[in-house]
């Protein structure tokens, strides 16, 4: 688990105001919850079997997002370059980096986020000039932008995919759940972006307050590296 301080606080305010401005293509993700996202997220609208929609909605949002965020992009790449050591760049033919976005409600003050790893990369296509080893090297990347007053971060296990998968009655509609390991808590600080390999268990951990104006919104994006030698960004 790595930290990198990115952004300034000017920054910060022309992302979020960007992110506002195109609230009218904000998607609600849950009909009870108002959790909406800003851009195609693999792990919501791809499969294994199905992912036009992901591609769909990728082309669509695609462009929107690489107008208004392009210099976003830029930082999150040159500090992701410098954190690896290799070269980094945008998938070409993936969803960008897009953003999480939760408003105010009681029921985030219960663990509602899955416990899961990353490895939705398995479900999309790659393309011959993407061509990926799919059980390695791969990197998951969160960059806060606004957080509850109460603060936030992310729940952490120490069990790999490979030892989850070794433990009997391991998976429910709740994402991993006989996990007996201690949890750790990430503290999340706007601007200061979390960079971890994505294969340890893990989830976006509770409110620990609610306060009705409080706002989590956040960058999220992978990348996995190709074969020769370059980490893919996407969502």
């Amino acid at each position: 688990m790595q930290s990198i301080d990115l952004l300034s606080s000017k920054d910060i305010i022309k992302t979020v105001s960007q992110i506002d401005d195109l609230q009218n293509i904000w998607e609600q993700r849950n009909d009870k919850l108002p959790f909406y996202t800003l851009g195609a997220a693999s792990y919501l609208d791809s499969s294994k079997s199905y992912n036009k929609r992901y591609y769909k909605k990728a082309d669509r949002l695609n462009p929107i997002l690489a107008n208004q965020f392009s210099w976003l992009y830029e930082k999150v790449l040159s500090a992701l370059t410098e954190a690896t050591g290799l070269t980094c760049q945008l998938a070409e033919h993936q969803a960008l980096p897009g953003f999480h976005i939760f408003l105010a409600h009681k029921k985030f003050l219960s663990p509602v986020a899955s416990r899961h790893v990353d490895r939705q990369h398995i479900k999309l296509n790659w393309t011959n000039n993407e061509q990926v080893d799919l059980e390695k090297n791969t990197l998951s990347f969160t960059l806060p932008l606004e957080l509850p007053s109460c603060g936030s971060g992310l729940n952490t296990w120490p069990e790999s995919y490979d030892d989850l998968m070794k433990k009997p009655l391991w998976y429910s509609s709740f994402g991993f759940t006989n996990v007996n390991s201690q949890c750790e808590y990430i503290d999340y600080h706007v601007g200061k972006m979390i960079i971890h390999s994505g294969q340890l268990l893990h989830q976006i951990a509770p409110l620990k307050k609610y306060h009705p104006e409080d706002r989590r919104i956040t960058l999220q994006g992978h990348a996995i590296l190709s074969n020769n030698g370059t980490y893919l960004l996407y969502w």
